[in-house]
């Protein structure tokens, strides 16, 4: 299995560095790409096609909700983990009908962090497991 490429939705330059260092802590994990607003992220997503994005719920004015919204109804087969302060039932339950993985509230530990990647790169690790055998009897 190839790394596994993400892109970063964060409009604070901190929190996106701290979250940039813990990616790079968690083998098989390449950040490729990096936004600051909905409209950049959204960009960015389109031109680099991440098997992951990291996306931020309060982005400046705007609701990162929006990116996971397009998203899906562009029916883009990309993965995302809201990462937030963001703790209400209206933004929970949104991540979930619209398919987030895992769902990190600030502030979280490096622990958990990895946590959810390792848990993410188990499941892409499986689903690309039974690809192979799939394809290859067929």
């Amino acid at each position: 299995m190839n790394m596994i490429r993400v892109a970063m939705v964060e409009d604070d330059p901190d929190i996106a560095r701290f979250n940039e260092k813990f990616l790079e802590k968690v083998p098989g994990f390449l950040l490729i790409a990096q936004a600051q607003t909905v409209d950049e992220g959204i960009n960015a997503i389109k031109q680099t096609e991440p098997d992951l994005v990291l996306l931020d719920v309060y982005i400046g004015n705007e609701n990162g909700l929006t990116i996971l919204k397009q998203l899906r109804t562009e029916e883009r087969n990309i993965d995302v983990i809201l990462i937030t302060s963001a703790n209400d039932a209206y933004t929970v339950q949104t991540g979930q009908r619209f398919g987030v993985i895992d769902y990190l509230v600030k502030p979280f530990s490096f622990a958990r962090f990895k946590e959810a990647l390792e848990r993410y790169k188990t499941k892409k690790n499986r689903y690309y497991s039974l690809f192979v055998v799939w394809s290859r009897r067929y």
